[in-house]
């Protein structure tokens, strides 16, 4: 197994960096590994054969997988044969870049594991110096399987209370206290019948954390930095050591994307090469000049003046955000609320 697996890891590094496929890695000679018990793809509609269709995919997640952990566990992409105790010791060591062709294999067996359902929690703060009694911070939660999500959003500086966006079986539902009708009224879903309202939330809040997987990209410079245990789970901290161009941001909750321009990026892989964590800095410069409002009376009429100018402030605006892949390879059931109220929103 490891002559014929090292085979095509080297051949995978000298044939470049250009991505390679899930087709074109089971297209290869068959390589014998244990099964992967932690990659779990859900089981897709099939009309034929379903068992033997989810067989194929499973052993495809296993391959992709087998061949990234080789790719993690081995840098240069050649084996450890006679290169003897020093060459085992310097595998791996924290430091060391990762290449094109391994940050892209981390993609591809995240993407493997998130194929059909996932689940993510962000957790999100940030702080001006201007204002340091006022932090902003909160919590969202998104669970997705296939066209079906559930949006948990939970604001606590300043408190703005726990919402709900859910998709399921082609309708949108509401539910918290942003979605009451009348002031004081008791919590209850709602069902949006609006389709261009439907079509306007869904464009701006419907998640897909696989979109976050796009900043894994080879130009970022990722290098090692040493193991720990999350969950249970030992991981690899991968950091990223060029920020000035990382795709796939924008798909993080306006809370928690960048204030202005990112000063820190850690990634933490398992031994699969799914990615478990990631967190995320970023600060802004920002400049403020208060002016007080006075109201005057003029020929009888209230009107708003500015006062004079008042003294530059300078500060920084600083945002974290943590986010955690959980439950991977497994099933996220989404289901519509039962007694739903109809709605017709105008936005």
């Amino acid at each position: 197994m490891n002559a014929d697996l090292n085979e095509q890891i080297r051949e995978l590094i000298d044939g470049g960096t250009r991505p390679v496929s899930l087709t074109e890695i089971t297209a290869r000679p068959p390589v014998t590994s244990p099964p992967v018990t932690s990659l779990r793809p859900a089981k897709t509609l099939v009309r034929h054969h379903p068992g033997r269709a989810a067989a194929a995919s499973v052993a495809a997640a296993g391959i992709a997988a087998a061949i990234t952990v080789a790719l993690l566990a081995d840098p240069a992409g050649q084996g450890q044969a006679g290169r003897g105790q020093a060459g085992r010791e310097q595998a791996g060591q924290a430091g060391t870049v990762l290449t094109a062709a391994m940050v892209r294999q981390v993609e591809a067996a995240s993407g493997t594991a998130l194929a059909h359902s996932g689940h993510l929690r962000i957790t999100y703060s940030n702080v001006s110096s201007l204002a340091p009694g006022s932090p902003g911070a909160g919590t969202d939660d998104i669970t997705f399987s296939g066209r079906n999500w559930n949006y948990v959003s939970d604001q606590t500086a300043p408190p703005n209370g726990r919402s709900v966006n859910r998709f399921a079986g082609g309708r949108l539902y509401y539910y918290g206290p942003g979605f009451v009708r009348h002031p004081g009224d008791p919590l209850s879903w709602f069902r949006e019948t609006n389709p261009a309202e439907i079509r306007a939330v869904t464009s701006v809040t419907a998640p897909d954390p696989r979109e976050l997987l796009r900043v894994l990209d080879p130009a970022a410079r990722f290098v090692r930095v040493g193991y720990q245990v999350i969950g249970g789970i030992r991981v690899e901290q991968l950091r990223a050591t060029r920020l000035g161009h990382l795709p796939g941001l924008d798909a993080l909750p306006a809370e928690a994307a960048p204030a202005g321009r990112v000063t820190s990026l850690d990634v933490w892989v398992d031994s699969h090469g799914v990615v478990r964590q990631l967190h995320l800095t970023s600060q802004l410069n920002v400049t403020t000049s208060d002016r007080k409002k006075y109201l005057v009376k003029e020929n009888g009429t209230v009107k708003e003046k500015l006062g004079p100018p008042g003294p530059v402030r300078h500060g920084v605006e600083r945002a974290s955000a943590w986010v955690s892949f959980l439950d991977i390879g497994q099933p996220q059931p989404i289901t519509a609320p039962a007694h739903a109220i109809p709605v017709y929103g105008r936005g």
